[in-house]
């Protein structure tokens, strides 16, 4: 009875030792916590090197999307872009309420769409071509911005998809084609994968997709405090960061592939938007090296630039060049090629390697507007 008793003695202790050695180490943990916050060291689902969590959101559909009423500072581009309380970039005058998009005419594409390189929301290819559309052909119907930078056909028609269901478009428009050029570009390119996307939202999610139950527990865990961040190095976290881009030399087969996913992608769209009866427009957009003009200097050295960057030492553009070749090759009804729009315009029509000016931005958005308007 006494070693029962003295055992009870022995365990009591140990559970009372092993409750204050928990209580302090909560409170050192705490401590621990609080030093960090006010030092600012970020959570990793907090910290986003390429594009700012703080601005956008992990979602189901195209796998990342812009918060309703923020502004995308956009470093080394000449304005800002803001959205409103629907979450897309609005045209210069936020809107109240998602209900004032419903019967819109919804625009999809990359960053060209979403309106990098603009001087401001009023200078976007959606904002010039609404302005178009009620001066030109009586067409008093917002046109809402559904560009999100990175996107190609596929994630767009996923979006798009969507909008179809959530917001009744009366019309649906599509400018495109230079994003899946460059994912082509990619070794590790494949037809119809829906986060190959240059920001490492698409990659986070893509790895967190295909990781075991196990290992996203273990991640999430990681990912609730500063300290536990702190411990493991989450920041820069290497093991789960993407891996770097690896370009591939251009390559004819795979541009054919590629050009027949994008018109594929197409064509089901178009097909989809009959079944709502929904007008569908797709344009394969402009962007440089794929016709006959010459870039001028600064969008020379801009290119050039992109490729010292990227650490590309072969001939990047030729590669984007076979995609849009093989596209014009394939007379897709359904896209109507406007890539040649900017081919007797001397002047300077490029922020960059890719991104159009406000100049740009109005005669793309004048074209499709008469393109729209012939029909």
């Amino acid at each position: 009875m006494s070693d029962f008793k003295s055992f009870l003695c022995a365990a009591g202790r140990f559970f009372v030792n092993a409750l204050i050695i928990l209580s302090i180490t909560v409170l050192l943990i705490a401590a621990a916590e609080l030093v960090l916050a006010v030092i600012k060291y970020p959570r990793y689902n907090e910290f986003d090197s390429v594009s700012n969590s703080k601005i956008t959101r992990i979602t189901p559909v195209a796998g990342v999307a812009y918060k309703p009423s923020i502004t995308n500072s956009l470093p080394g581009y000449p304005g800002t872009l803001s959205t409103d309380v629907t979450g897309f970039i609005h045209n210069g005058v936020p809107r109240s309420s998602a209900k004032e998009i419903e019967g819109g005419i919804f625009i999809f594409g990359g960053s060209t769409v979403e309106g990098r390189g603009s001087s401001s929301n009023s200078k976007t290819i959606a904002a010039q071509l609404e302005s178009c559309l009620q001066l030109e052909s009586k067409i008093n119907k917002p046109v809402v911005n559904a560009g999100f930078s990175g996107d190609y056909s596929y994630q767009q028609f996923q979006r798009a998809v969507d909008a179809l269901g959530r917001y009744r478009p009366s019309m649906l428009i599509f400018l495109d084609g230079r994003n899946d050029a460059h994912y082509a570009q990619l070794a590790s390119w494949r037809a119809f994968d829906s986060n190959p996307g240059i920001h490492s939202p698409f990659s986070y999610v893509d790895l967190l997709a295909s990781r075991s139950p196990w290992e996203r527990t273990f991640h999430d865990a990681r990912a609730v405090t500063r300290l536990v961040n702190l411990i493991f190095n989450v920041r820069p976290n290497l093991d789960l960061a993407p891996a770097p881009n690896v370009y591939a030399r251009p390559d004819q087969d795979k541009a054919r592939s590629a050009a027949d996913a994008y018109l594929g992608i197409h064509d089901a769209i178009h097909s989809i938007g009959a079944i709502y009866g929904v007008p569908v427009h797709s344009f394969l957009q402009p962007t440089p090296a794929v016709g006959p003009r010459q870039p001028t200097g600064d969008e020379a050295l801009k290119m050039k630039e992109f490729l010292s960057r990227e650490g590309i030492n072969h001939d990047y553009y030729a590669g984007i060049s076979m995609f849009y070749q093989a596209v014009r090759a394939r007379a897709n009804p359904r896209v109507t090629d406007i890539s040649l729009l900017f081919d007797q315009n001397a002047s300077q029509m490029y922020v960059d390697s890719v991104h159009y000016n406000d100049e740009s931005n109005r005669l793309i958005a004048q074209k499709i507007c008469s393109i729209i308007k012939s029909k």
